[in-house]
């Protein structure tokens, strides 16, 4: 059975793959945001981009809980241990109801 543990040589290489990936998005990102203003103008860009941020936030929210369940899902699928699966996914289910229901009462009592 192979390694499960990452070599330094397969970890470098996902380090810089990110990097570069990251690089990326930030030269496109330069290059086409005049191209998006001129096409869109300024007020409906500066919606877009509100909601872009909005959704952005949203990531701080999952607080690692869609990280998390993909990759015990994937290592419990690999063992073949659906029971784990089943409680890896029912636990999340309930975790992310319990944070919905408990943002919910915060919104009404303010």
């Amino acid at each position: 059975m192979a390694s499960l543990i990452a070599t330094a040589r397969v970890f470098a290489r996902n380090l810089l793959a990110n990097w570069v990936g990251l690089l990326a998005d930030a030269v496109v990102a330069f290059f086409l945001t005049p191209y998006i203003i001129s096409s869109l103008g300024l007020v409906v860009y500066g919606i877009w981009s509100l909601i872009n941020t909005l959704i952005g936030y949203f990531g701080l929210i999952d607080m690692g809980i869609l990280g998390s369940v993909g990759r015990y899902i994937n290592y419990y699928l690999a063992r073949n241990d659906d029971r784990r699966v089943g409680k890896v996914v029912s636990t999340s289910l309930v975790f992310r109801a319990r944070q919905n229901s408990n943002r919910q009462l915060v919104e009404f009592w303010r």
